[in-house]
């Protein structure tokens, strides 16, 4: 009965529930695979593709709108909020009409489609969340599915291999696999931990917002629950905390663990207290860090034989600038690979990649009318933020988490583009972006 009281707010939210419990399981259907002459133009908006889960949110959306919409109270309330979310919608048109210049429209018609069904879960998402009882629904359904990941993610590093799962989304994994993310060590390369996710920057991405959650819970009401509850929140932390670890993922662990720092600041400037949960969980991740330290450290390189980062994306800057300059109107959704490789070609089909800056993968491809849409919606919802600030202990917490988890976000969506440029990330955005504007929808 938390879902609603009307059978049809009860469908609609489960549907919303099983869409987010899903989020991370990639199983899809390969229609067509498209004839790629770099190796970066295999992503997922360079095969088309149709993502079960996909379905499964346009499905929810259309019973959503059917049920919301007849309603006049729920169509004022939508009409009130529209305006925030105007510059996205702005973006999902752009990037239909890119399909009109776009060198490959057909993978300009994928990724238009990918950006308009994660637009359709934030603005839904949005809007219920703003009911308490079905956001700790969210919460808990969210977290379930992020700690079955990082079970899936562990078993995957310490077997190194996959599970033969591949349609739940799990990658083909080997140690000597070509293609597949790995770590250098002393003893030879070992695999990065992928759950079923298309790489392990996205899962790390998963465990960290879940990180973020269920220790915002343990700071906000670890004093009220018994001693076996604190520690299933220790251990769940822990839990999210070895995942995450197993991914080697550098922008994800090292934002985590600052933002984490900061909560527990914040926590201890407020109200004097730190909880006994949350000791357990960082001893327990430090314990697991020690253990993985020799591979941890491989990854502390930038730049090295194994580890090309710097390298990969200073050209996929070159890259992004030269599309931007020749092309100021966008390179067509899903367009940036083919399009930087006509214009830089000669080059390893390992550098063939969409550039690792989501803000700039963007303008390259939707050109500087949606760099400058992407722009005033971040500044329309940072104003929000500003003007808006709660006294009550639980809520501030709540603010405090999602300012810290927004500035992970941030600087992983800095450093890589899987938000943009992969289906599992653009949704995990979704989910974010959603809870952000639930909070600030009522503001004026």
């Amino acid at each position: 009965m938390r879902l609603g009281e009307r059978t049809s707010d009860r469908w609609v939210r489960g549907l919303l529930l099983l869409t987010v419990f899903l989020l991370p399981v990639g199983s899809v259907w390969i229609i067509s695979e498209a004839n790629a002459t770099v190796a970066g133009a295999r992503n997922s908006f360079a095969v088309p593709v149709f993502y079960l889960i996909e379905g499964l949110v346009l499905v929810t959306a259309a019973a959503w709108s059917a049920l919301r919409l007849r309603d006049a109270r729920h169509r004022r309330v939508l009409r009130q909020n529209a305006s925030l979310l105007a510059p996205l919608l702005g973006l999902v048109v752009l990037a239909a009409a890119s399909i009109l210049w776009a060198p490959e429209p057909l993978l300009a018609g994928v990724g238009a489609i990918h950006l308009a069904v994660a637009f359709s879960l934030a603005a839904m998402l949005a809007y219920e969340l703003r009911d308490r009882a079905f956001l700790r629904a969210v919460f808990w359904t969210f977290t379930a599915a992020a700690a079955l990941q990082a079970v899936w993610g562990i078993a995957q590093y310490a077997a190194q291999h996959d599970f033969g799962l591949w349609r739940l989304g799990e990658s083909g994994l080997a140690p000597d696999k070509a293609g597949i993310a790995k770590v250098a060590t002393i003893e030879g390369p070992l695999v990065r931990a992928y759950g079923s996710l298309p790489h392990p920057n996205v899962l790390a991405a998963y465990l960290s917002l879940a990180a973020f959650w269920v220790g915002t819970v343990v700071f906000w009401k670890n004093g009220e629950r018994s001693r076996l509850r604190q520690l299933g929140f220790a251990l769940l932390l822990a839990l999210l905390g070895a995942g995450l670890l197993v991914t080697f993922s550098r922008v994800a662990i090292i934002a985590t663990l600052v933002g984490g720092v900061l909560v527990a600041l914040f926590s201890w400037r407020r109200w004097q207290w730190l909880p006994p949960a949350a000791g357990i969980a960082a001893a327990a991740t430090l314990a697991v860090a020690l253990v993985l330290a020799p591979a941890l450290m491989q990854r502390t390189s930038l730049e090295s034989r194994d580890e090309t980062g710097i390298t990969n994306r200073a050209v996929g800057y070159r890259q992004a600038a030269l599309v931007i300059t020749t092309q100021p109107h966008g390179a067509g959704i899903g367009n940036f690979v083919p399009v930087a490789h006509l214009l830089d070609a000669g080059r390893p089909a390992y550098q063939y990649q969409p550039v690792h800056n989501v803000p700039l993968l963007a303008t390259a491809e939707l050109g500087l009318l949606g760099g400058a849409l992407l722009a005033w919606f971040a500044a329309r919802l940072g104003r929000r933020f500003h003007r808006s600030s709660s006294r009550n202990r639980r809520e501030r917490s709540i603010e405090f988490m999602l300012l810290s988890v927004t500035g992970a976000f941030v600087l992983m969506a800095a450093a890589d583009h899987f938000f943009w440029s992969q289906v599992p990330g653009l949704l995990l955005g979704a989910v974010l972006l959603s809870a952000l504007l639930s909070r600030r929808a009522h503001v004026a």
